[in-house]
């Protein structure tokens, strides 16, 4: 929409205050379109709008600086979040090796590998001892370990076939001939 531009024979004239809001509110429609001016161009306007070249270079000088921190303080923002970042990705790693090391060894049998039952006769070793020293061994929700009442040296382990191998190298130390705690059973 374009309005007539009023007649050159009789000029219009407007306070200095009214001048000052005319050419802003004009500044910020032509910012609304996106059009870029030179310093030339804003130069040239201004000295025609009566701005004396000392208040619009100052001005100019003071806009760069703004400009300027504005980069400046971007760049330190995002900095910033990268470095928050790299923190939450270095927990992150961290809270996964936790919880990889606190889950079972053994992820064949935490996702339903074949459960065994063994009936274990130890001959020198105390079936408490025994059990304090497996139980360790058996993370699993699925492990069992039964102590026998009428059979005072039997255990008896459910558990998968991996975790009864590990059971049984760990007693083999105790149950061998010679061990203390064979000499102390006799």
């Amino acid at each position: 929409m374009s309005h007539p531009a009023p007649s050159e024979s009789a000029p219009e004239r407007v306070s200095e205050a009214v001048a000052t809001r005319l050419l802003a509110r004009a500044s910020e429609l032509d910012a609304a379109h996106d059009t870029r001016s030179s310093v030339v161009e804003l130069r040239a306007a201004a000295a025609a709008a009566g701005i004396s070249a000392h208040a619009f270079e100052a001005a100019l000088a003071e806009v760069r600086e703004t400009a300027k921190a504005n980069t400046l303080r971007t760049a330190r923002h995002r900095r910033t979040w990268i470095r928050a970042a790299i923190v939450a990705l270095v927990l992150a790693a961290g809270m996964l090796t936790v919880i990889a090391q606190r889950t079972p060894r053994n992820v064949a049998a935490a996702s339903g590998a074949p459960m065994h039952e063994e009936a274990v006769l130890l001959r020198c070793i105390a079936a408490d001892d025994a059990a304090a020293l497996i139980r360790p061994l058996l993370t699993l929700p699925t492990n069992q370990l039964v102590l026998s009442s009428s059979a005072s040296r039997t255990l008896t382990i459910r558990a998968t076939t991996q975790q009864l191998e590990q059971v049984k190298a760990a007693l083999a130390p105790y149950e061998a001939a010679g061990a203390p705690s064979c000499a102390a059973r006799r």
